[in-house]
């Protein structure tokens, strides 16, 4: 009689137990389709977002990149006895600048100035060219548009992006109070020698004489070496040869060399920059002889942390309207760069 009893409740249990498994495993189905509808969900929303980046990116890419670099001064200078001293702010420029890759084979340039002139506000088309990256000819690079020649190295740069508060004197007399850009074609070529970095450009432009439809010719010749692992030089060869509209056919030609030696501690936030140009002019006279005459500027830069250096300069030129007139000039200047 008891082991009856015995036998029915080990059944029971077992069949609880079956039970409890049938449950469990219809449980684990679920939490599996349910895992299986999560990741299928997951997949769809990184599709989407990986989508909506890549549609992000690829507009992105239609829009250029915007700078907006401000330049203002304070001056004060004695202007001797009985003229009355100079004391004011001075809100030189304020350049907007425009680029964008146009597709894998060009890239475009804006420059656009707001700068004061006289006490007056003007608006100015500083640059405004196109570069081809890759034309047939491996190595070769062309532009056209407006943009500043290839002429020497600080004529190059734009003011803000000079280590001096100015140009040298003798880019404001030669070549324009800021250098010069024009109208016209550039082609430039990197000789295929390994051994150091060499390049060729030519150019041609408006000559910039009013009223005038000849055209100025520009060539120039860049050597980069690294002499060391700390040391580098740049060397540089420029000639222009334009009309001065002294007559029809009154040409002036305008030749230089530049030097850069730039050191730089790779251990340490230090650098130094010694930068020299050398400007010849000789123009030609209708009715009188041609004037011969020179100039030069030499600058030397040492920064000793990544925000502070400082800097000399040397100016010397002769008139280009009257070569026995010789200025010199000095200047130093501290730097302090607010981010490296």
């Amino acid at each position: 009689f008891s082991s009856t009893f015995a036998h029915a409740d080990i059944s029971d249990e077992i069949a609880e137990l079956k039970q409890m498994m049938y449950q469990m495993q219809d449980r684990i189905e679920q939490l599996e389709y349910e895992n299986r509808q999560l990741k299928v969900q997951q997949t769809e929303t990184d599709v989407s977002v990986q989508s909506s980046s890549e549609i992000d990116q690829s507009m992105n890419r239609f829009n250029p990149a915007i700078s907006v670099i401000g330049d203002t001064t304070y001056q004060w200078a004695d202007n001797g006895e009985g003229a009355q001293d100079t004391s004011e702010f001075t809100f030189r420029e304020l350049e907007i600048a425009f680029s964008a890759n146009i597709d894998t084979y060009a890239r475009g340039d804006v420059y656009v100035a707001i700068e004061n002139e006289d006490g007056e506000t003007e608006v100015a088309l500083e640059e405004a060219y196109l570069t081809w990256l890759e034309p047939p000819l491996d190595g070769a690079q062309a532009k056209v548009g407006k943009f500043r020649p290839a002429f020497g190295k600080a004529n190059r740069a734009h003011l803000h992006s000079l280590s001096w508060v100015d140009y040298p004197k003798v880019i404001q007399e030669y070549l324009g109070e800021e250098g010069f850009s024009r109208e016209g074609v550039s082609a430039s070529y990197l000789l295929p020698i390994h051994s150091f970095y060499s390049e060729i450009t030519g150019e041609v432009m408006n000559d910039g004489v009013a009223d005038n439809n000849d055209f100025a010719y520009l060539g120039h010749w860049k050597n980069f070496f690294d002499l060391n692992e700390e040391l580098s030089l740049e060397f540089g060869g420029s000639y222009l040869a334009q009309q001065n509209g002294e007559s029809e056919s009154s040409m002036t030609d305008l030749m230089g060399i530049d030097l850069t030696l730039k050191w730089t501690n790779p251990t340490a936030d230090q650098r130094f920059i010694s930068q020299t140009e050398v400007f010849n002019s000789e123009a030609e006279v209708f009715g009188a002889d041609d004037v011969d005459a020179w100039g030069a500027y030499s600058s030397m830069e040492y920064w000793w942390s990544k925000r502070w250096g400082a800097f000399g300069r040397y100016d010397v030129w002769q008139e280009l309207t009257d070569t026995s007139l010789e200025t010199n000039s000095y200047s130093a200047g501290l730097t302090f760069a607010q981010s490296e």
